[in-house]
């Protein structure tokens, strides 16, 4: 039997979920009525989850299992880090529900828009409390699918972009995971996630491919190093509501999964490294792209990179520092909560102005907050405590974290924990220099260009959240042993982050970021226009790993794999059509007298002659299938020029592929609309393929058919 409180845990994801169907209907009828209701439920919700805290304090764990769902049935569990990250769910959503109310009064569809917010709720709550790793990844996967709906909720270009990269890397990491998870299942007899650390001890070298299948998935989710691509594109065409639940809480769905999987290793050495060395390069260079980028959300998105990566960069630490991880693995938690609440603070900043202004350019808010001291106020809370400046919530983790880097350095005595140390440093900086740069834009740079809006005052029910977070921030970096001791931390008596040490690091990347922001900022991101200035950004010709990796990976692993599978099926085909023929062939050999290479080479050679060009004949007919297939685009309106193109194309179809290339080249830098754009040229390309796979098939297939006449000649000697 379970207990009250163990039913609960099932009622925190249930309540949500039938409600945002409710609420849907009420809306129909008033939408005042369903923004009550949403309120009341999330509110009701956060009680539920203060009312277990006692629980869970003294006992330690809770359970629950409701047989006959997902399969293997739900087991829902509860302790200290899930307390504390379906605690930290639930809060910010009431703040960003609130804050929705105002946010969306002039966006269209707000009733979808509220029921998947409230079903994404509920998933999310669902992927904390999972217990079971199936639960876990359906919980998981669903959030990905309700999350969707918030990301195209524009429904314009820009939007449906950013949902295709979202729900295809979402996608793409969950079918990764999924895998990995089959792997586990194969190999281990529990999916319990207590119980997989024991099972998994003795599998041997195959679990770094179980455990790193299972880490892709949710690092996706997590923006860690080289799967955060998605991030700068997703979160500015998102609400600011959303997107501050994006960065402060899903990306934690992504680093929950990470350190439980990294638990079920027994904090393995190896895997421990890799984190450890993403979340270096996340802090890093998600402070560089953000010191670059003028849209502001996108200077928040890496700025949420940058922050994962001190998280990612703890988690890692965990497995590094052995039996001195105490203080580390309750600093990464210490760190998760603050930087939640502050990428809150500052998307809800960030919503404000686009709500004034329609705009997200910093060039196009230079001093829109210099008459609104209150959001002046808030905002530099959000700053200071992101830069780590002593006396906010930043500086508490931050230093505990750095603290990671002192004990790794008298375990390890190496120079690269010196390197470690200086990239933490100068993460800090950047951090301050991006910050700098936005308050120096909004709050203190004047421009006469950009008016309207300006005088607009944000609405209290965008306002007391904000208000409500700088106070809770504020509080934490002054009092942060209440809320470490609230997490379960027991050895709070002996921190103190106020040492000279910690100050003076804290100052120095203070210091550093000022020097960023003066010397090559101001000098080199600020180009003078007329008696203004505008922001420009050299990062749009940089390596982009999308752009310039990903993409052509992909592209080349998918032409070549298409075509290679085409040629396979090619020859299955063949083989099934000339079969019957080639078992009469075969039954009126006489193997013992009469088969020998001498008298039925000929026949041999002869038979792949004639396969040979049974597979070139398809393949040049696929090919004409494709060319007709692009030739018959007529929705686009060429020019004479374009059309011209096209006809040369035609012409010289037959020739040799330097002479097409060529006319290519002739109208390539053309401004028209060439009609021989990605589409067209991937015609080029398909020729060029084919050629390619023609004379690679011939290659292969006449060798193996060698071997094949040698082996069966070698068969029959032995015979």
């Amino acid at each position: 039997m379970f207990t009250s409180s163990e039913f609960l845990l099932l009622l925190i994801i249930a309540i949500p979920a039938v409600s945002a169907f409710i609420g849907f209907y009420i809306g129909m009828k008033s939408e005042d009525a369903r923004n009550h209701f949403y309120t009341a439920v999330t509110i009701i919700v956060f009680a539920l989850i203060l009312y277990l805290y006692k629980d869970v304090k003294t006992v330690g764990e809770l359970h629950y299992f409701l047989p006959g769902i997902m399969g293997t049935g739900l087991f829902l569990k509860l302790d200290m880090l899930r307390y504390v990250l379906i605690f930290l769910t639930s809060f910010l959503w009431i703040l960003s529900h609130v804050f929705s109310t105002h946010y969306l009064l002039k966006y269209k569809n707000r009733n979808r828009y509220y029921m998947f917010f409230i079903l994404t709720f509920s998933c999310t709550l669902g992927v904390f409390l999972s217990e079971h790793i199936l639960n876990l990844f359906t919980f998981f996967e669903l959030m990905t699918v309700t999350s969707y709906f918030l990301v195209i909720h524009d429904e314009d270009e820009f939007t449906h972009r950013a949902g295709n990269m979202y729900i295809a890397m979402s996608i793409a990491g969950g079918l990764i995971q999924l895998m990995g998870i089959f792997l586990l299942f194969s190999y281990v007899p529990t999916l319990f996630l207590s119980d997989i650390p024991s099972a998994l001890a003795n599998v041997g070298n195959i679990k770094y491919l179980i455990a790193i299948l299972i880490i892709i998935g949710f690092a996706v989710k997590a923006c860690m190093f080289p799967f955060h691509i998605w991030l700068p594109k997703v979160y500015p065409p998102i609400p600011s509501p959303a997107t501050a639940l994006f960065s402060g809480v899903l990306t934690k769905t992504g680093v929950f999964g990470i350190l439980i999987t990294l638990q079920f290793m027994n904090y393995d050495i190896l895997l421990s490294l890799i984190i450890f060395f993403a979340g270096l390069i996340n802090m890093f260079l998600g402070g560089l792209l953000a010191i670059h980028h003028r849209n502001i959300k996108k200077v928040f998105a890496y700025s949420s990179m940058s922050q994962i990566g001190y998280i990612l960069f703890g988690i890692g630490a965990i497995g590094l520092l052995k039996g001195h991880n105490y203080d580390v693995y309750y600093a990464g938690i210490f760190h998760m909560i603050n930087h939640a609440l502050l990428k809150t603070l500052l998307f809800f900043g960030s919503g404000i102005i686009f709500m004034a202004l329609q705009k997200l350019s910093l060039n196009e808010m230079k001093g829109f907050g210099r008459n609104k001291p209150i959001f002046k106020l808030v905002l530099a809370v959000g700053f200071l405590g992101t830069i780590g400046i002593p006396g906010f919530n930043g500086f508490a983790s931050k230093s505990m974290l750095h603290h990671a880097i002192g004990e790794a350095g008298i375990l390890y005595n190496s120079l690269l924990i010196t390197f470690v140390d200086i990239i933490f440093v100068i993460s800090g900086a950047f951090t301050a220099a991006y910050l700098i740069k936005i308050f120096i834009c909004l709050f203190v740079d004047e421009s006469k260009e950009y008016i309207e809006g300006y005088n607009e005052s944000p609405s209290k029910y965008a306002i007391v959240p904000m208000l409500f977070l700088s106070v809770l921030i504020v509080f934490i970096g002054i009092k942060p042993d209440i809320l470490l001791a609230a997490i379960g931390y027991t050895d709070t008596g002996h921190l103190d982050f106020y040492t000279i040490k910690d100050i003076g690091y804290a100052i120095l990347s203070a210091a550093g970021g000022i020097l960023i922001y003066v010397f090559y900022i101001h000098k080199h991101l600020r180009i003078p226009s007329g008696q203004d200035y505008v922001l420009v950004n050299p990062t749009y010709g940089w390596f982009d790993l999308e752009k310039h990796l990903f993409k052509p990976v992909l592209s080349f692993l998918f032409r070549y794999i298409s075509l290679l599978l085409y040629g396979i099926d090619n020859i299955l085909v063949f083989i099934a059509s000339n079969l019957s023929a080639f078992a009469k062939y075969l039954f009126s050999i006489d193997f013992h007298k009469d088969l020998s290479f001498k008298k039925y080479g000929v026949k041999w050679y002869i038979a792949g002659l004639l396969f040979l060009k049974n597979v070139s004949n398809r393949l040049r007919n696929r090919k004409a299938q494709v060319i007709q297939q692009y030739n018959g685009i007529s929705n686009i309106d060429y020019s004479a020029k374009g059309q011209k193109l096209v006809n040369d194309i035609s012409i010289k179809r037959n020739h040799q592929k330097n002479e097409i290339k060529n006319i290519f080249d002739q109208y390539k830098d053309s401004e028209m609309p060439i009609p021989c754009d990605e589409e067209k040229a991937d015609l080029f390309r398909f020729e060029d393929l084919s050629s390619k796979l023609s004379s690679i098939t011939y290659s292969i297939i006449i060798f193996a058919l060698i071997l094949a006449v040698l082996l069966i000649w070698m068969l029959t000697r032995s015979i």
